[in-house]
């Protein structure tokens, strides 16, 4: 028996959890468990790039880049395209649909285009454009520059967009549309007015209650409150990278910063605070939320999904390799996701 060596190996061993509490011996890493599982349904062959993507009950439109504009529906037979057109020869990127008045608004970098939508919202409304004299007054497009993102709401017949704009002379804008009517033809149609409400390079923004909340590229995000017929800045801050858009949940604002990763702030209605940087393996373009998780577009380096259930502590939950991603939308578990391969829809669990 050799008791004394039994001794021995014990006091090292307590000498040498000893000598890790003295020295402070960094903590083992944590390790997470992956808990959103997705499972892949089918993917809308989009011809062109699929951009950017909105979601409308059993609807799908889809900015298709070289392929223009499209609308999908969904059914038991799965889904299937029901309209496409090109507007010009600029490709396509982003995609609106406003269901109060079935405005579809498809932007390309150089003009914002909108339509009215059939009550089946599958083609525009025929009736309408070939009206007499519609044509004529309706315009059917709209500002210019280097439009990045919109935000459309309507209220009372009256619909606004606000505009992102990366051109600095046209920067942030506003237009109002409502149906106007015309006593010499007798024809209502669709008329935009606005414009710039002031300068900068602007790349993205979202509206939390009456707060704008804008993203302005190497100069971080900036909060305004609006008003009718103006917006006066509330806060700003900077990024540690390129704030390419803005995304909210509660009262914190997440940002795509671009190679800095995710940024997530604070806002008390007033100033904005730093909660917490996710450095990433990918550079953020566009964030999306399901529940406790930030769904993070990253072009060629995919989607990343980041658990931010403490938004002072995110961490992230998985990696999924989808080709290059553009922008992601989650409506009712299902993920849509804008790539170069198409949409590609997915089921989400946990």
């Amino acid at each position: 028996m050799h008791k004394p060596t039994i001794m021995n190996i014990t006091k090292i061993s307590a000498l040498i959890g000893t000598l890790f509490l003295v020295t402070g011996c960094p903590k083992p890493p944590e390790v997470h468990v992956t808990e959103v599982l997705l499972q892949h349904e089918t993917t809308l062959e989009t011809i062109g790039f699929a951009r950017d993507i909105a979601i409308y009950n059993d609807k799908v439109f889809v900015a298709a880049s070289q392929a223009g504009a499209q609308i999908w529906s969904y059914s038991s037979r799965g889904y299937s395209k029901d309209w496409e057109t090109i507007f010009s020869s600029y490709n396509l990127e982003k995609i609106y649909f406003e269901p109060s008045t079935r405005l579809l608004f498809a932007v390309e970098s150089k003009a914002i285009h909108y339509r009215l939508l059939d009550s089946n919202l599958t083609n525009i409304d025929t009736g309408y454009y070939n009206a007499e004299w519609v044509s004529t007054f309706d315009q059917k497009i709209f500002s210019d520059g280097n439009t990045q993102e919109l935000y459309i709401k309507a209220d009372a017949g009256v619909v606004s967009v606000f505009v992102a704009d990366g051109d600095y002379d046209d920067g942030f804008k506003h237009y109002s549309l409502s149906m106007t009517h015309d006593n010499v033809f007798n024809v209502d149609y669709w008329e935009p007015f606005g414009g710039k409400w002031f300068s900068g390079h602007m790349s993205g923004l979202t509206i939390s209650d009456s707060t704008l909340f804008l993203a302005q590229e190497e100069l971080g995000i900036r909060a305004l409150k609006l008003y009718p017929d103006h917006a006066e800045s509330l806060d700003s801050i900077n990024t540690s990278g390129e704030a390419l858009s803005v995304a909210t949940k509660g009262n914190s604002v997440f940002v795509a910063d671009n190679w800095a990763g995710l940024s997530i702030f604070n806002w008390n209605g007033s100033n904005f605070s730093l909660l917490s940087e996710l450095d990433t393996p990918g550079w953020v373009k566009q964030i999306s939320f399901w529940n406790d998780f930030a769904f993070m577009s990253c072009g060629e380096n995919g989607l990343i999904i980041v658990n931010v259930t403490d938004e002072s502590n995110p961490w992230i939950d998985q990696k999924v390799d989808l080709g290059y991603i553009y922008s992601a939308k989650i409506v009712n578990d299902k993920l849509y996701c804008a790539t170069r391969s198409g949409v590609q829809i997915y089921s989400l669990s946990k």
